[in-house]
Order: C-alpha cells, then sequence, then structure tokens
C-alpha cells in the first residue's frame, strides 16, 4: 500500500511538473514533448524524477550530473542483463536503442 501510495504522488508530481521544464532540457533534436512523453511513459520520473534528482522513497539513484554516455552505457548494460536489478533489467528491456539515447541525452542536462 505504502509503495503505491508513494507511485501515485510521483504520477501527480510529473504531471503537475511536466510542464515546469524548461525547453533548453531537451536535446536539439526532439521536442519538449515527445521528451516529456517518453520520459513519461517509460515510468523513468517515478523513481528517478522528471529532472534526474532521483526520489529515496522508491530507492530511485539520482541521474542529474552523469553524462550521457555513462547514462547510456549503464542502460545498455541494464537491458542485456551484464547489470542485475530486478526493475532496471524489466525498465531497460523495453528500451530502443533510439529511446536509449534521447532519455540518457535527457537527464545528463540535469546537475
Amino acid at each position: 500500500m505504502k509503495l503505491c501510495l508513494h507511485a501515485v504522488t510521483s504520477l501527480l508530481l510529473i504531471t503537475l511538473t511536466g510542464p515546469a521544464i524548461a525547453d533548453s532540457a531537451a536535446p536539439a533534436n526532439l521536442s519538449l514533448e515527445k521528451l516529456q512523453a517518453v520520459v513519461q511513459a517509460k515510468g523513468c520520473a517515478s523513481c528517478h524524477g522528471t529532472r534526474g534528482q532521483g526520489n529515496p522513497a522508491m530507492k530511485g539513484p539520482r541521474l542529474a550530473g552523469q553524462t550521457a554516455d555513462e547514462l547510456a552505457s549503464k542502460l545498455r548494460d541494464y537491458r542485456n542483463g551484464e547489470i542485475k536489478n530486478p526493475t532496471m533489467n524489466v525498465m531497460a528491456y523495453r528500451l530502443s536503442d533510439q529511446e536509449i539515447i534521447e532519455l540518457s541525452e535527457y537527464f545528463s542536462r540535469f546537475q
């Protein structure tokens, strides 16, 4: 029940704060709307926050401050099972190569 409450709270925060993300945070080849849709559809913000700030309640580590290359490499390793984490293995398995690039570029823009 506690986990469900945190998930609902996270989704509410995503909905309320999504429009507040500045256009400058988006990779050059993506519209802000597309980027927000990828972050929300893939569920990243629930655990990692809309700006990669992390979410201790969901045990989601901070992504902000890492380079796009670091993030992309980790996502590929999760997707391929080279890094073992039941949640991230499932989440990353659903990502295409393009989505990994987009998400990595996006979260790397935040400190």
